[in-house]
């Protein structure tokens, strides 16, 4: 049952008209924080909508309700005719599990092609979500049926979408279904290096897409900058044994080493100093690796002195029970700068 009240909303002012399409995916999804992935939204049938008309624009503001706490709204829609359109969309195929059997089960949604769903028209938003819930065997019927592969969503594609995202399953099937990463893009290039900060896996379908070990994105970050300062010392020992440059800079003058002083991982900083990392380099600010280790040891510090006076404590989002931690992290980033120190 799907109940209409216009008197629910308040009104709010127009903006540019938009397809459909570009309405669902700009409209956001609000879930109860325990429920990972959602449970089934509307598993009765059961949803309150409401609408209402503004007086001086004639535009429609629209909201649908799920028992399980989910909801949906959209703003500024031209005509009925889009709201009930909108309404169906999210009735049937939208994100957030409202029928989400369409969106890990390709057997359901082979059974809806084969009943005459028009693919091309809906495809495009399915895919999106295919990628959400890393659900590459709906990514490969999608793409088999209509939907190509190399496109995406207001210029970001498919392929990036799932870089982001860490689905390597995903990317393989959209790989297998003609997407590529083009080296010349500054786009694919800045999610090539974001790669290193995600998983293995994901970087080594990267890696063999052309995109090279010593790539750098419009920040002049390495992969192995990435790797290091992401606490991912598998992916830094991986790069490093396929000729990963490691004393290259960004543009700020940062090294993989002083990255990884940073992040405060020591295992890290002992791998790329095994490795000859150049310790003695000084990024733009005039610090070396030991210098930033020494520095993120005082903040820490700064941040321990205000909970022992009991100072400031809610505008640090600190308290007594972080006393312990901030001794570690404290101990842990002096350890890292007397092993810079080392000769």
């Amino acid at each position: 049952m799907v109940s209409y009240d216009a008197n629910d909303l308040p009104t709010i002012a127009p903006r540019e008209f938009k397809p459909v399409a570009k309405w669902i995916r700009e409209c956001e999804w609000d879930a109860d924080d325990d429920v990972s992935p959602p449970t089934p939204s509307n598993p009765n049938g059961d949803a309150s909508c409401h609408v209402v008309q503004s007086d001086a624009t004639n535009l429609f503001d629209l909201e649908v309700m799920f028992p399980d706490g989910v909801s949906f709204s959209a703003s500024d829609l031209k005509s009925m005719s889009q709201v009930r359109e909108i309404v169906r969309m999210v009735l049937t195929y939208s994100p957030g599990s409202f029928d989400r059997g369409l969106f890990i089960d390709a057997a359901t949604l082979r059974k809806r092609i084969h009943r005459g769903w028009n693919v091309k028209g809906d495809g495009p938003l399915l895919m999106e979500s295919a990628i959400h819930w890393d659900a590459a065997d709906v990514v490969t019927l999608l793409a088999h049926s209509g939907v190509d592969a190399r496109g995406g969503p207001d210029g970001k594609t498919y392929l990036r979408m799932a870089m982001e995202d860490n689905r390597p399953s995903c990317v393989r099937a959209l790989i297998a279904a003609g997407a590529r990463l083009d080296a010349g893009s500054s786009r694919d290039r800045d999610a090539a290096v974001a790669a290193a900060g995600e998983s293995l896996e994901l970087l080594q379908i990267v890696v063999a897409q052309g995109l090279g070990v010593n790539t750098t994105d419009k920040g002049g970050a390495t992969m192995l900058m990435v790797a290091s300062g992401s606490e991912q010392i598998d992916i830094v020992r991986w790069l490093l044994d396929h000729d990963a440059r490691i004393d290259t800079t960004d543009n700020e003058g940062q090294t993989a080493l002083m990255m990884a002083a940073s992040a405060g991982t020591r295992d890290i900083v002992a791998l790329l100093l095994s490795r000859n990392a150049a310790r003695d380099l000084r990024a733009w600010q005039g610090q070396t690796a030991a210098m930033i280790a020494e520095a993120r040891a005082n903040e820490a510090e700064h941040d321990l002195d205000a909970i022992r006076q009991q100072r400031r404590l809610q505008s640090y989002g600190l308290g007594p029970d972080d006393q312990a931690y901030l001794e570690g992290l404290i101990a842990n980033w002096r350890a890292i700068a007397a092993l810079l120190a080392q000769r």
